[in-house]
């Protein structure tokens, strides 16, 4: 999987914590398997929602309703070329979820095009849900493990 350079923050503290207890797992495979579906789930859930951490995605401006098919539709989702572009990817030591989408760090980050600016309406981040379903499925699967 292409990787676009998106960096979702506290993930990178999580993975550290959980690293050293992967270890004790008899079939981590199925963990990261798992714990990829939840991620993904997640991310789909932010594309139907049009939501990000702090609450909704900024709404589209007039004109860019107006150049849209029918002036109207979900934003980010002029064509679904971006959403149906997420994809998961999991081995015995990771889960990942990222796009190959060129605009993707665009939209997840936002951007500066000459006097205008294209804003941040982030797709890739994990709620308070989905890292507790994570952890809990970790749990069960670090007692089995140690049975």
């Amino acid at each position: 999987m292409t990787k676009t350079g998106i960096e979702i923050k506290g993930m990178k503290e999580l993975q550290q914590k959980l690293k050293s207890l992967i270890k004790s797992i008899k079939e981590p495979k199925k963990f990261f398997g798992f714990a990829s579906l939840v991620m993904f789930q997640d991310t789909m859930r932010h594309f139907q929602n049009e939501e990000e951490p702090k609450g909704k995605w900024k709404p589209l401006k007039e004109r860019t309703l107006i150049r849209r098919r029918g002036g109207e539709g979900k934003i980010l989702q002029d064509t679904g070329q971006l959403r149906n572009s997420i994809d998961v990817e999991f081995t015995n030591t990771k889960a990942e979820v990222g796009t190959n989408d060129i605009r993707a760090n665009t939209h997840q980050k936002g951007r500066k095009i000459g006097k205008g600016k294209i804003p941040a309406r982030p797709f890739i981040w994990y709620s308070k849900n989905a890292e507790d379903r994570i952890l809990d499925n970790f749990m069960l699967h670090l007692k089995r493990g140690t049975t």
